[in-house]
């Protein structure tokens, strides 16, 4: 990706590492290992199209709605990262701050992991799935360090697995003790609408399952979801723990509203059809 530093260059950065807090050093240390200097900029750092349809924006994205009206007019912007630390979307209280931030780097479906982008509260927490505040100097990359930013995971209610991560971001002379609970508070309310939309999909394809099983009497029928997967006794007799995984592989992407057929071969051998709604 790019040089590693000069073993003098090597040196220095070592000698900061002493003065910083030990979560942050252990970032400097990560982001060093992975060949990132200090003077890289963002732009080697990947940019793919973004899901708008996922889960977590859909939770999102009201209270990014709010964040981003109580921000109105400040030099306060709120990053939101997916679970592969994938910028999804960027709020700003006024517009000189994002084309600031986005010339600096910060822009919708770049890639922010410690290896791209270095210490910071989207790529540190995602990295340690806890939340940071990273604080000028304590930024790895120069052009970053005119900026402070508070990070908070969100972890999903139900698996626990990570979503993503929100991020609020200034210019370091703007931090306000206010910022911590309210990105405390904006994420207790994500994690509240993933459970309400986990809830409401389960319900739905648990119907859905049940209306199949009265429908195929005696056929085996199964069911499956992000986070559960139903299967009636027919079912369960045919299928070994690999067929889940396969099932769930084979499931993966298929957009909502689709009616797909797809022939398999469970382990056992035995062959059988796939159809169904996405």
């Amino acid at each position: 990706m790019s040089v590693q530093p000069a073993p003098e260059s090597r040196g220095e950065l070592s000698a900061q590492q002493g003065m910083l807090r030990e979560e942050i050093a252990l970032s400097w240390r990560r982001s060093m290992l992975s060949g990132l200097r200090p003077d890289d900029t963002f732009d080697s750092a990947l940019i793919e199209e973004t899901d708008r349809r996922s889960r977590l924006f859909d939770a999102a994205t009201p209270i990014l709605d709010r964040m981003q009206d109580d921000l109105a007019d400040t030099r306060y912007c709120v990053l939101l990262a997916d679970r592969d630390a994938r910028l999804i979307d960027l709020r700003v209280g006024q517009r000189r701050i994002q084309d600031r931030i986005e010339e600096d780097g910060a822009i919708r479906g770049r890639l922010f992991t410690e290896e791209n982008t270095g210490t910071n509260s989207i790529a540190t927490v995602y990295e340690t799935r806890r939340p940071l505040a990273v604080r000028g100097e304590e930024h790895f990359v120069e052009a970053m360090k005119k900026y402070s930013c508070y990070g908070y995971p969100i972890t999903h209610p139900t698996t626990r697995r990570l979503e993503g991560v929100i991020d609020v971001t200034f210019l370091s002379e703007d931090d306000s003790p206010l910022l911590r609970p309210m990105l405390t508070r904006a994420v207790e309310d994500v994690h509240r609408r993933l459970l309400e939309g986990a809830r409401s999909t389960e319900t739905a394809l648990l119907a859905a399952f049940q209306e199949a099983v009265s429908r195929r009497r005696g056929a085996p029928v199964i069911a499956i979801g992000e986070d559960v997967f139903f299967a009636n006794t027919a079912a369960q007799q045919v299928l070994e723990s690999v067929d889940h995984t396969v099932l769930r592989a084979v499931t993966e992407g298929t957009p909502s509203g689709r009616q797909l057929t797809k022939d398999l071969t469970l382990n056992s051998g035995l062959q059988c059809g796939r159809s169904g709604d996405g």
